[in-house]
């Protein structure tokens, strides 16, 4: 019986390991291979059997190649964007932000909190501060 207690408590270890070593690999593989100096994989669809079609960017250029096992085409060749679509999006949110008019807090903003619960989330003043604050409105207590 403690033979067989030992054996199982091996082979679930063993399972532990091989299992933390394969979630490594999975992980850390994909981050290895992601990027290359100058060289980035943007995408990459398998096709069947081994045949790939990888989008690359380098030198702000990008491929876009056929990957069979015995040799890789180039189907078409593009400028790389400028700036990613998230960036541009961004930064015109940010010049649209930029105003000369100060922001202007309600005037209960600034009185101090009554009560037992004043200035909690508790706090009904709180509530009407934050709303306030969100909307844009100058309310009066």
């Amino acid at each position: 019986m403690d033979s067989l207690l030992l054996a199982l408590r091996v082979a679930l270890s063993l399972a532990c390991v091989l299992g933390l070593m394969w979630f490594a690999q999975r992980r850390l593989g994909r981050a290895r291979t992601r990027r290359h100096g100058e060289l980035e994989v943007v995408a990459r669809q398998n096709l069947g059997g081994k045949a790939q079609v990888v989008l690359l960017e380098a030198a702000g250029s990008r491929f876009l190649l056929g990957v069979t096992e015995h040799q890789v085409s180039v189907l078409h060749t593009t400028d790389a964007p400028a700036q990613p679509v998230f960036e541009a999006s961004l930064a015109r949110a940010a010049d649209d932000a930029t105003t000369d008019e100060p922001t202007l807090l309600p005037v209960n903003a600034l009185e101090p909190a009554k009560g037992w619960a004043g200035g909690s989330l508790l706090d009904a003043g709180t509530w009407k501060a934050a709303a306030a604050a969100v909307t844009g409105r100058n309310r009066a207590a």
